[in-house]
């Protein structure tokens, strides 16, 4: 389209191994590798970028089986705001790179003495902390190429064992590049795997030389504040005595210009790069591959026209400035960090059904209007179905005020056991079952959902929903924490209160099941402690105002309220929400205690599947969806 735009060319200007490529050089050429006809970038191209999972990326190459691959370009952000340089490694370091069982300078897989300090460990578990969907990924067999063969220039580096590698004496010294692996050498490894780096020969298809020449005039070549940065590519460069050197790319793109490199006082600078590869037949949704406009794949798990598939559509296509953003990694860690003023993203974890899809920080967009009534959309769960807690029971979204209409009442709703040393709880309401959490979410439900009416309560009968809600309204399974008790410090408690508080070294949030987890199945319940902190609060006395799920100007009129969850803390101790942002508020059980503040929240869940009608999650716009009242 434009004069910059890369150009069709077969075969390019300039020849790999042989030539750097030119500065005005942007082509889409052709080679050979084990598939067939691969088509790979060569030179300064400007049109090769790609969102994905919301990074930023660069095309490599379209493999021979229509795979793509891909480089990473930036971390921290989508393409039209990338700036690449250091945000392009997943860090700059040692890495322990030298593994004393190995014998190798960047070992990918044999680092038996120490399994952490590996390349693919490294790429391994930066993949997992980043949550990519798998579906949408190929599984590649990644060249790592003949460890073993060894081209020596003198007799006495022949008797020592030192010489140049395979791909080193055909790149650099035969000058001759080539993506087709398997007919090089009988000899050469591969390692099957979502995630690794580029091997030198794809590297030199780019546009760089293996020469130790410079060459800036690639797509390969980042801007970065310390130029003295190597990054690491998959293959073996050269034999040592006391160790092997696996080919580096420097930030000139000069690739592995200094075979004295020693992993001394510059080993600091060594960093990884990674590459991933998207499944053949992806789809296309825009972009022209451009900075400002780059290619966005579907990377959309729903069938379109359902409420989730617009959820997720909405994020991974962000419209306004203060939208929610698809980011798989959210930019703050659960339970460890509360969420940011300024952060809106729509995230992933897993939960037990599959990838659930959780809404993060100050989030804007996800109202739904359901029973005339107005929600918030907390997360998509794994198997597609819709989580909601309660926004507004008495108007819609466009007109909803929140505050305590979010609450189907307060004060203490019994909570006051006096032969009992248990707080506010959930089931065993044995003193008085009318006072029991549960049964006011359920006599609650059945007012406004069924034509049931219970004459005990809890109930663990499933109602009959009135016809407008049947098949839509989802009977959960809730999930209740493990009420084995462990010490925490000097006292005992249940362990999601060490598990996400601050006393833990490493503090965590999960939707997992877990060992001696209890289950209940009802239309309605509450929250967890976990979800909660998914949503952006944090499990200590770090107060956070900038979760949707907790606006305080509008939730409390008190001085002292909680909102009461699902968890508990202890057998004394019930996890509460508090007024000042945190999720140490609780209240405890006992002969003659009460709570005049506590709220309940009610939550529901909307079956997967469920078809959206109109609306962008806004609250001018909420969400509307099919076959409801």
């Amino acid at each position: 389209k434009e004069e910059t735009s890369t150009i069709y060319s077969p075969s390019p200007k300039t020849i790999p191994a042989q030539e750097v490529s030119g500065e005005n050089e942007r082509t889409l050429s052709i080679t050979k590798d084990d598939y067939g006809n691969s088509y790979y970038y060569r030179g300064n191209v400007l049109d090769n970028y790609i969102d994905f999972n919301g990074m930023c990326w660069r095309i490599v190459r379209i493999e021979g089986d229509g795979s793509i691959k891909l480089i990473l370009e930036d971390k921290t952000s989508t393409c039209k705001n990338a700036t690449g340089g250091e945000n392009a490694f997943i860090g700059i370091g040692s890495y322990g790179f030298k593994t004393i069982d190995s014998k190798k300078l960047a070992d990918y897989e044999n680092c038996t003495s120490d399994s952490n300090t590996c390349m693919k460990n490294k790429f391994d578990n930066w993949f997992n902390e980043n949550n990519f969907d798998k579906k949408l990924l190929k599984e590649d067999i990644w060249n790592l190429g003949d460890q073993e063969t060894i081209y020596s220039r003198t007799e006495e580096a022949k008797a020592k064992g030192e010489g140049h590698s395979e791909s080193s004496y055909r790149l650099r010294l035969k000058k001759n590049a080539t993506l087709k692996s398997k007919t090089l050498s009988s000899k050469n490894t591969y390692a099957t795997d979502y995630i690794a780096t580029l091997t030198a020969d794809e590297i030199v298809f780019a546009g760089v030389i293996s020469s130790g020449n410079m060459n800036s005039n690639s797509y390969l070549k980042l801007i970065m504040s310390n130029s003295n940065i190597y990054w690491l590519s998959l293959s073996l460069a050269y034999h040592q005595v006391s160790y092997d050197l696996t080919y580096m790319l420097s930030s000139d793109l000069s690739i592995f210009s200094n075979y004295d490199y020693r992993l001394s006082g510059s080993d600091n600078n060594l960093s990884l790069r990674p590459s991933i590869v998207l499944k053949e037949g992806i789809t296309l949704l825009s972009g022209d591959g451009t900075k400002g406009n780059a290619y966005k794949v579907d990377e959309n798990p729903f069938d379109e026209g359902t409420l989730a598939y617009s959820i997720v559509d909405n994020a991974i296509n962000p419209k306004e400035e203060t939208s929610t953003i698809y980011s798989p990694s959210p930019k703050t860690i659960p339970a460890q960090e509360v969420s940011g003023e300024n952060e809106r993203t729509l995230s992933v974890t897993e939960d037990t059904l599959g990838r659930s899809y959780y809404f993060r920080g100050n989030v804007n967009d996800n109202y739904l209007n359901f029973n005339n009534m107005c929600w918030r959309i907390v997360r998509i769960e794994g198997d597609g179905s819709i989580k909601l807690i309660l926004e507004d029971k008495t108007k819609i979204c466009e007109s909803a005020e929140g505050g305590e209409n979010a609450f189907i009442g307060q004060g203490s709703y019994g909570y006051k056991y006096v032969n009992s040393s248990i707080a506010p709880d959930y089931e065993n309401c044995t003193n008085d079952k009318e006072t029991c959490m549960r049964t006011i979410l359920q006599k609650w439900f059945n007012e406004k959902f069924t034509d049931n009416i219970e004459t005990i309560y809890p109930s663990n009968n499933k109602p009959t929903l009135k016809s407008e809600f049947q098949n839509i309204i989802k009977y959960e399974k809730w999930r209740l924490e493990d009420t084995t008790t462990v010490k925490v410090f000097e006292y005992y408690a249940y362990p999601i209160r060490k598990r996400l508080w601050d006393y833990t070294s490493n503090p965590y949030a999960t939707l997992l099941y877990l060992e001696n987890d209890t289950f209940f199945n009802d239309y309605v319940s509450s929250l967890s402690a976990d979800e909660v902190v998914f949503a952006g609060i944090i499990g200590s006395r770090t107060g956070n105002k900038n979760s949707y799920i907790f606006k305080l100007q509008n939730h409390f009129n008190q001085n002292t309220n909680y909102i009461r969850l699902i968890s508990h803390f202890s057998t004394t101790t019930s996890a509460g929400l508090c007024d000042n942002g945190t999720l140490s508020c609780a209240i405890s059980g006992g002969s003659g205690v009460t709570s005049t503040t506590g709220y309940i929240w009610p939550s529901i869940v909307l079956n997967k599947d469920i078809k959206i009608t109109s609306g962008d999650g806004t609250k001018e716009n909420p969400y509307i969806i099919e076959n409801t009242n």
